[in-house]
């Protein structure tokens, strides 16, 4: 699986991080540049009707794709569409930007939106798959995006990072499009529109790939935690519990050169 991660540590306009990005501008001449700086990405003023500033990583990245990133957004405002936007399966040439486009308004208002479309090549040419309105649907900083594409569905998450005691919330929308981007008329196409609304739990853990609950059981020394757990500190009680974490002196596994004693950490 190939992936790539960036925390933008260079101020650079356009971005580049040693050639590995293509620019709207500097590439596609119709549309406009990510600017990096402070460890922010960004676009760069732009002018005229959909001309984006788009920045697309360079190379093969396969049909399947996801991507995440979090929002910089200090002062919003509705004078103007401030929105955070993710790109999947996209291509970007002299005069032609094709693939899909998720997005996000930065307002937290009845006027925020996400929305997910298709860019089909020349400046201009593209189409709304699907567009939810609604303060619930807009971002605001430091939430995180994500968006991604597993054969021929889209789907739009955003996440609110949990502050103090604030429920964590998951709003998705997924949308079944053609396989293959369409520079003609498109024909109509099955969209399929899901709420999770009405599944959301504030009572069950989440139980996320990689994070969520884990346990110290010994802790540099056998008599560090292990021995000294109470009743109420076993595994069994945290639901959603899904690794836990051993850390001992290699010389308790091996007392002795070849001698390997696996039963401290069986038992």
């Amino acid at each position: 699986m190939k992936s790539y991660r960036t925390h933008f540590p260079q101020d650079e306009n356009p971005i580049s991080e040693g050639g590995i990005w293509v620019n709207g501008k500097a590439d596609g001449r119709d549309w406009y540049d990510i600017v990096t700086r402070n460890g922010v990405a960004y676009g760069a003023e732009s002018a005229g009707e959909y001309t984006d500033p788009t920045a697309l990583l360079k190379g093969e990245w396969g049909r399947n794709q996801a991507t995440a990133a979090t929002v910089y957004s200090r002062n919003p405002t509705d004078r103007y569409f401030q929105e955070v936007e993710i790109r999947l399966r996209g291509t970007l040439s002299l005069g032609r930007c094709t693939g899909y486009e998720v997005f996000w308004r930065c307002l937290k208002t009845e006027k925020a939106y996400a929305e997910i479309v298709r860019w089909n090549g020349k400046l201009m040419d593209w189409t709304s798959l699907a567009k939810l309105n609604g303060a619930e649907y807009g971002v605001k900083h430091g939430d995180i995006v994500r968006a991604m594409v597993i054969g021929n569905v889209i789907s739009r998450l955003r996440i609110l990072l949990l502050r103090g005691g604030e429920q964590q919330r998951l709003n998705c929308v997924c949308v079944a499009f053609s396989p293959e981007p369409r520079t003609d008329t498109p024909k109509e196409k099955t969209m399929e529109r899901t709420n999770l609304e009405r599944v959301w739990d504030d009572r069950k853990i989440c139980a996320n790939p990689h994070k969520g609950w884990y346990h110290h059981y010994y802790d540099n020394a056998l008599t560090v935690y292990g021995p000294l757990l109470k009743p109420d500190d076993f595994l069994t009680d945290f639901p959603g519990l899904n690794h836990i974490y051993l850390r001992v002196d290699w010389s308790h596994l091996e007392p002795a050169e070849g001698q390997f004693a696996w039963d401290v950490i069986d038992r």
